[in-house]
């Protein structure tokens, strides 16, 4: 029986740390190779444990690893930031706990570990394997519970004594003592965990944060509003509209946080210049054909303060500079969004290994290179001019300033010829080249097209055309692509732009929600002396979140706000007491110093502002908050081991034994009663001065006797029925009528 319940326990509780490992492991930064650490631990763990019981070297060099991790802890918030510094913390706890020997206590704790690896997984936009590491945590965790269960009443306690089990029936065959995991608990175990599995099930495709595999929702059939990497172009597809807010934006330097006009709200993120075999990817180009920008994007000097975590481009003349100070749970890996066109962004608050950049294809595009979670607060300032119309309809069909490399890949098509001779009848009567693009936007935004997230099948080849000449009926996808391939047809390069348009104003922010289902994609087109002119040709979705759709926006902006607070005021991006500061000692630094002026070259006009000493700033400084928590947390431990020294000593009694043993002094007060002296007598030595006596009942006497033994030394389970009957066996300890001692 023994040995039953203990491998199941193992195998359960095996197979529930394998899912948390598998879950994390399914989230692309950290892959499939983290399996390894079980592959390694779980083998080894029978080696710990034997080696914890026989020899003490191990167990103080266990505990010379705790010393050591607690030691490296502060500098692993530095190194890998918080969400990689508890995940490491959690696998390191779980090694110390495989690799020693395992109680009931461990083993709940191994559980614990395992559903903070399965937590730290899901919130991180994991790949298809977190739906079987989801259904493996699901029935490991019932045989795991199950079974521990056993191990605690059975198991857990060597003291124990098997019951003697006798049939009223003569014929009948004795009791098999172990006969626990038979076939009807291992039939109710199986049907539990095929439960187990539909709640999962229903819980997976319930939430809105877990979109990936088999269970998810991206399926061939539909898909969720949201950025990839490419645009494939294809039909036969449901898109659903994600209402969980991403991003929260303010605009600092506007009215009341209000951005006007709303057409210039398009959250730029990257741009997808190439487009081959009906899909659009990423591709970088040779300038950025920007007139009122001399230099190349990557030879511009940093700003702010010169660190990695800002840059900055020179601002255009007689533009309008538009400041955001945006947070977003999860930059994506396109790029950072901000307006366009950005000329700096500056991440707000030391964030350990966090690294932005533009990117070498010189589109304005900002990259984030970061470590762990890719949660970020930043500022961004975007420069915005104003073209007038006839400045735009001045600009000529001339394109020589462009490299010929950029200049095929940016007007490169696969349009039929019936699409190429609709695009010339469109656009003969418009002179210009901004005339032209812009008959074809309106053309594409003309009642002759519907807007829909329900894509009707397109063909394999040149879907495009179809969406122009037949179907006419789409989402933003095919509304862009029509707009660049004709706009490119007629030697006018174009290329896609994918990011967010729109936002929800909260007066009470005074910042604007940016939801997931905004994604867009939008198109823009160069022209001589002007630059890249922004054009959108897809109606706004007249979808409104209702009934679920708005409790899950509504969740996740309270989400999002209670992330920031976390942001802000914990992790720290601005003042207050941060967890990336308590351990940076910094002895030199003690003395503020000042802020020198800014370079001309940055062209930040703050003034310069100097500080002087003082000892409030001493109190705030980051090492003297961790002197103090150091010390305060000192004194706490010194007062709670005086305190401990003082509590008198004693054994610590179980409740059953604490129950029994109120009888016993019943008992012995019994006893003294009718004559017997109980003074640091034992109760057999009690006992054996009563049975010489004339007893109601002698014998009711003795089965209390032994049940006192069994349960207060036995370790024997004493509950209401237990205790109900050595009462009733109390009461046999008196006299007989008539009779003394």
């Amino acid at each position: 029986m023994r040995r039953q319940v203990t491998v199941n326990l193992w195998a359960a509780s095996a197979a529930l740390v394998f899912a948390g490992f598998m879950a994390l492991g399914s989230v692309p930064l950290y892959g499939a190779g983290l399996l390894l650490i079980p592959l390694v631990l779980l083998p080894l763990a029978p080696v710990g444990a034997f080696l914890e019981r026989r020899f003490s070297f191990w167990r103080t060099l266990r505990k010379g690893a705790v010393i050591a991790y607690l030691l490296f802890l502060p500098f692993s918030l530095q190194l890998f930031g918080l969400m990689d510094a508890v995940i490491l913390l959690v696998i390191f706890i779980q090694a110390y706990l495989l690799l020693g020997e395992k109680n009931a206590r461990v083993y709940y704790e191994l559980f614990l570990m395992s559903f903070f690896l399965l937590l730290a997984a899901v919130v991180q936009d994991p790949e298809s394997m977190v739906a079987i590491a989801l259904v493996l945590y699901a029935v490991s965790a019932v045989w795991a519970f199950t079974t521990l269960q056993m191990y605690v009443e059975i198991i857990g306690n060597d003291r124990l004594s098997t019951p003697e089990m006798i049939s009223l029936n003569k014929d009948a065959e004795s009791a098999r003592v172990g006969n626990v995991f038979d076939f009807g608990l291992y039939l109710s175990l199986v049907v539990l965990s095929m439960l187990s599995i539909l709640l999962t099930v229903v819980v997976f495709l319930l939430t809105p944060r877990v979109e990936a595999g088999w269970l998810g929702r991206r399926d061939a059939q539909q898909a969720v509003t949201g950025l990839s990497e490419t645009v494939r172009l294809s039909g036969s597809t449901n898109i659903s509209e994600d209402p969980s807010v991403i991003m929260h934006v303010r605009f600092p330097d506007e009215e009341e946080g209000l951005l006007a006009p709303e057409s210039l709200l398009y959250w730029r993120v990257t741009t997808l210049p190439r487009f081959s075999a009906e899909e659009w990817s990423r591709r970088g180009l040779q300038g950025h054909y920007e007139p009122a920008i001399q230099a190349s994007l990557n030879q511009s000097g940093r700003g702010w303060g010169a660190s990695l975590q800002e840059t900055k481009r020179f601002q255009r003349a007689h533009s309008r500079s538009i400041r955001q100070v945006i947070y977003m749970d999860n930059v994506p890996a396109q790029g950072i969004p901000c307006l366009d066109l950005p000329y700096g962004v500056r991440v707000l608050g030391e964030t350990s290994y966090t690294r932005v950049f533009w990117d070498p294809g010189e589109d304005f595009t900002l990259s984030l290179e970061t470590r762990g979670t890719r949660s970020l607060q930043y500022e961004s300032v975007s420069d915005v001019l104003s073209h007038s119309e006839e400045t735009l309809r001045a600009a000529p069909l001339e394109y020589d300033f462009v490299a010929s490399r950029d200049y095929s890949l940016l007007t490169y098509h696969e349009l039929l010829p019936e699409t190429l001779a609709l695009t010339r009848r469109l656009t003969e009567s418009s002179p210009s080249p901004y005339e032209k693009v812009r008959a074809l936007e309106a053309w594409l935004s003309s009642d002759a097209f519907v807007y829909s997230l329900d894509v009707p099948p397109l063909p394999a080849r040149n879907s495009i055309d179809a969406f122009i000449n037949t179907i006419r009926s789409g989402h933003c996808e095919l509304y862009a692509s029509a707009l660049a391939m004709m706009t490119r047809s007629l030697g006018i390069p174009a290329r896609v732009v994918s990011g967010f348009r729109g936002g929800d104003y909260s007066p009470g922010d005074q910042a604007y929600m940016i939801r997931a289902s905004m994604a867009h994609l939008w198109v823009e087109v160069l022209l001589k002396d002007i630059g890249w002119i922004r054009l959108d040709p897809s109606p706004r979705s007249d979808l409104s979140p209702t009934g679920l759709g708005r409790v899950r926006m509504a969740w996740s902006s309270y989400v999002l706000r209670t992330k920031m607070f976390w942001f802000q005021r914990v992790i720290g991006f601005r003042g207050g007491l941060r967890l990336d500061q308590l351990f940076r000692f910094r002895p030199w630094n003690w003395r503020p110093q000042a802020q020198h002026a800014a370079p001309e070259t940055e062209m930040v006009n703050a003034p310069v502002q100097e500080q002087s000493f003082t000892y409030w700033g001493i109190a705030n400084h980051p090492s003297t908050q961790a002197l103090a928590a150091v010390s305060i947390a000192a004194g706490i431990l010194f007062l709670w081991r005086r305190h401990k020294k003082r509590i008198p000593r004693g054994a610590v009694l179980t409740r059953d034994q604490a129950r029994i043993r109120s009888l016993y002094l019943r008992f012995m007060k019994m006893a003294a009663a009718i004559g017997v002296n109980c003074d640091n007598k034992s109760a057999t030595e009690i006992w054996n001065a009563l049975k010489e006596m004339p007893l109601a009942d002698k014998k009711q006497v003795h089965a209390f006797i032994q049940a006192y033994h069994q349960v207060r030394f036995g370790g024997r389970p004493f509950g209401n029925d237990a205790r109900k009957a050595a009462i009733r066996q109390l009461q046999g300890l008196k006299l007989r009528n008539g009779e003394e001692e």
